[in-house]
């Protein structure tokens, strides 16, 4: 450790004495030409090692408005235990009604997990997107602002290991506003990084937000692991509690996208289970009844098409002949 500080000192000292060199040659806009940051990274490194050649404030260049735009500024504090700091300057972009400015900053101290610092200022930042004015009727002032600044920081913080801060700003949210959702894609990650525990506890979170994108990514991850029975649980709860919400692509439509289950064996069974679920005259049918009429004929192709199955589709001769088709040509 001792050997990486020392190397890290004799690298900063080099560097600013390149720099004290350059910059007396060349005018400010030369210097950022070669790269727009550098006496403000620059200050940052100079708080880092002791006796530093000079005061970081008095580099030639160095702009303090500009440091505060940066987030290697915010992670440096954080870094350096100096989080309130951080704090003082977001209350003061909020009381000088820069909401935006504030909150990507407060993400930030969510992605390190400073929980009190967040919640503390997650208050402030709803209140100041309350006060903003309605765009329009649809708008609903800065509801909508503030309901996208929860939804990006849970995501955030789960994408930085913080899951117990992902799951409690999740609770506060109400409803999805964007697509896809955060907490689906959370999900989504959840499931492709194993992590079946932050799943399972938003599977029993009294928020039906978690719940639901729980219950889709579970299916999926049993339909991966070949458990059609667990899946179709999870679909059929899914399809109970969340169905009516999600005419336009339900459950069953994701454990058979070709996307989610890769495996051409695993999606036959996913797809077999999503025709025993669906009516037959709806849209998903049909599309689901070609992928599995593709994969019968790419898994098992010397054998024809099950009379049974084709018998209950009674006189739909255009969704036979799509099937069929589809069978014989994969169209």
């Amino acid at each position: 450790m001792a050997d990486h500080r020392d190397s890290y000192q004799r690298m900063v000292e080099q560097l600013t004495k390149s720099y004290l060199k350059f910059a007396e040659l060349h005018d400010e806009a030369t210097v950022r030409d070669t790269y727009d940051g550098l006496p403000e990274s620059l200050h940052i490194h100079l708080q880092r090692i002791f006796n530093a050649p000079l005061l970081p404030e008095n580099l030639p260049y160095f702009d303090r408005e500009r440091l505060l735009g940066t987030s290697e500024y915010f992670s440096f504090l954080i870094e350096q235990d100096r989080v309130d700091e951080i704090v003082q300057h977001v209350e003061g972009l909020l009381k000088d009604g820069n909401s935006n400015g504030a909150e990507w900053i407060v993400r930030k101290l969510a992605d390190a997990g400073q929980t009190v610092a967040f919640e503390g200022l997650r208050g402030q930042v709803k209140q100041a997107f309350s006060n903003k004015e309605s765009s329009g009727p649809r708008d609903q002032g800065g509801v909508w602002k503030y309901r996208e600044f929860l939804d990006i920081s849970a995501h955030s913080a789960y994408n930085a290991g913080q899951r117990d801060l992902s799951y409690d700003t999740f609770m506060k949210l109400d409803r999805n506003h964007m697509s896809p959702s955060p907490v689906s894609q959370v999900a989504h990650k959840a499931r492709a990084s194993g992590d079946i525990e932050f799943l399972r506890r938003m599977e029993s979170s009294p928020s039906p937000l978690m719940r639901e994108a729980a219950l889709e990514a579970l299916a999926v991850h049993y339909v991966l692991n070949g458990d059609i029975d667990a899946a179709e649980i999870k679909a059929e709860t899914f399809d109970r509690e969340f169905g009516k919400n999600r005419q336009s692509w339900p459950t069953y439509r994701t454990i058979t996208d070709r996307r989610s289950i890769k495996d051409p064996t695993l999606r036959l069974a996913a797809t077999g289970l999503a025709l025993q679920k669906l009516p037959f005259d709806s849209t998903h049918y049909a599309v689901i009844a070609r992928e599995q009429a593709k994969l019968l004929d790419q898994l098992y192709p010397d054998t024809p098409l099950p009379a049974e199955w084709l018998e209950k589709l009674g006189n739909d001769s255009k969704l036979k002949y799509e099937i069929e088709l589809a069978h014989a040509f994969g169209l």
